[in-house]
């Protein structure tokens, strides 16, 4: 379960890394949801795109939930992970290393709880 847990807050690093605090020059509010042809994709390439997007926006919510100490240890876990380097940190976070991890651990098991109850994780 570890090594899935591991996976799914990669994905959803890159995934969440596409958002812009900022409207893109082409995106407007009429037209925010809207994607391009998909002629060339066959249903099972659009099932999978989607059901992909249905797991990150349920990991987003879950970690939105959570206390801001527990969010920002999953997202700097995350980032590390994505990354292979464990070099990225937080002022919020705590200094000491051992504290940090008993924080980066209770954060993934509330996380990792919540995902099993959403049926994403076994």
């Amino acid at each position: 379960m570890n090594n899935t847990l591991n996976d799914l807050l990669i994905d959803w690093h890159h995934w969440a890394k596409r958002w812009t605090p900022h409207a893109e020059p082409t995106t407007g509010a009429m037209w925010r949801g809207v994607k391009s042809s998909r002629q060339w994709e066959d249903t099972l390439d659009i099932a999978d795109e989607s059901q992909h997007n249905a797991t990150m926006q349920a990991i987003e919510f879950a970690v939105s939930e959570m206390e801001p100490t527990y969010r920002t240890a999953l997202q700097i876990n995350a980032r590390n992970l994505a990354t292979g380097v464990s070099v990225w940190s937080s002022p919020r976070l705590p200094t000491d290393l051992q504290s940090r991890a008993q924080l980066l651990g209770l954060a993934r098991q509330e996380l990792s709880a919540k995902l099993a109850k959403a049926g994403l994780l076994e």
